[in-house]
């Protein structure tokens, strides 16, 4: 396969790691990345659960972008993640409750949050997306880039883009259309008059 790669969820009900050779667990289980009728469902563990794709190899700069089919319940903590790689390390960009979100990280399989949480009412059908460039960390809702960023260090190369979830009470969210790549970071971004957001490779 070459990158992007993305994923609807077009297989059969099931487990994600069992019905997709492409998808790997990184921490947790897979019961709760679920396939159902092409979509993925979360169904709210209450532990830290991180899934990544293995059949690509990325670049340090990248993303991954996921849209929200149904909008996360009270207590659910899911989104999208990068450089997932063995410790468990992460970071990725949860959407709380699906009225707010922030940056987290798990380092060594401990997690930080990154920064504070940011205001932002999800609706059906809205994408999310995390990208990491170097040091920095930057939030996409539905194209966007979202003004608040952050830096951190912990992770400084490898691993892969992928998915996260978790739950401190009982409840779904389901996503669909993932797509995960690099970032190109040689194209000149006007907003920002310099280089470091990219665009897709």
């Amino acid at each position: 396969m070459a990158l992007p790669a993305s994923d609807s969820f077009t297989y059969s009900n099931g487990n994600l790691t069992t019905v997709s050779s492409s998808w790997s667990m990184l921490t947790g289980s897979n019961i709760y990345f679920v396939v159902s009728s092409n979509q993925l469902t979360l169904p709210g563990p209450s532990s830290q659960n991180a899934c990544y794709w293995n059949a690509d190899t990325f670049a340090a700069d990248q993303y991954s972008r996921v849209q929200i089919v149904t909008t996360p319940t009270t207590g659910m903590n899911q989104g999208v993640c990068v450089r997932a790689q063995a410790g468990p390390s992460l970071y990725y960009l949860a959407i709380i409750n699906g009225t707010s979100w922030k940056f987290e990280k798990i380092v060594g399989g401990t997690t930080t949050a990154i920064g504070s949480a940011q205001s932002y009412a999800f609706s059906l059908n809205d994408t999310v997306e995390l990208r990491v460039v170097g040091s920095t960390l930057y939030c996409y809702i539905n194209g966007v880039r979202q003004s608040y960023t952050q830096t951190d260090t912990s992770i400084t190369s490898g691993g892969s883009a992928g998915l996260y979830v978790y739950s401190g009470s009982a409840g779904n969210g389901d996503f669909d259309n993932w797509v995960g790549g690099n970032v190109d970071t040689t194209v000149y971004d006007p907003i920002t008059a310099c280089f470091p957001i990219g665009y897709y490779e």
